[in-house]
């Protein structure tokens, strides 16, 4: 017959082993989650991004880009336009102002990089020369400075996007950077 002090010793070891494999079960499902949620985001990225790439492939954001490439230096010269650029966005004509879809596309899609709600390599990758071509051109006519006059903020997810892509073209580095505030994605 057992005593009662070998019936606890085992009673104790059992319980041991019981709690072990508990927690080995725990963690392997902890990271079989982690693992879900990570395959998760990356699809729900991707969604994201070949939606934005579909947006960029539009006849609409081709039309506009195609404006800020020949016209917009031209039509920035007339003061009823350039004064008019002085609006907010939602007071100016887009039938007129063709270079808001370009300045919109790109502060949404740069809100979505800097938060980390988009895939920010297939979008420096895919889009980079071309947020950096239309970037220079609104910045060269002087559309940044007229649209920051009363708004020193406007258009700061276009600039982020901008910064990476010159970042990245420029000095081979990582396109934006992983942390979730401030000056990154």
């Amino acid at each position: 017959m057992l005593s009662w002090e070998a019936v606890s010793a085992i009673s104790t070891a059992v319980t041991a082993v019981v709690i072990a494999a508990t927690v080995a079960v725990g963690y392997r499902q902890i990271r079989l989650a982690g693992d879900q949620l990570t395959h998760l985001q990356r699809s729900t990225q991707l969604e994201g991004t070949m939606k934005v790439f579909a947006e960029l492939e539009a006849p609409e954001f081709r039309a506009a880009r195609l404006f800020v490439e020949n016209e917009l230096e031209s039509r920035i010269r007339d003061s009823r336009f350039r004064d008019e650029l002085l609006l907010p966005f939602h007071a100016l004509d887009e039938n007129e102002h063709k270079e808001l879809l370009v300045a919109q596309t790109f502060e949404k899609v740069g809100t979505y990089v800097r938060h980390g709600l988009l895939d920010t390599i297939l979008i420096a990758d895919y889009c980079g020369p071309l947020i950096r071509e239309m970037w220079q051109k609104l910045e060269d006519c002087g559309y940044f400075a007229l649209r920051r006059r009363n708004n020193p903020y406007s258009l700061e997810n276009f600039e982020f996007l901008y910064d990476a892509a010159m970042r990245w073209y420029d000095n081979d580095e990582p396109p934006f950077r992983t942390s979730r505030r401030g000056s990154g994605a």
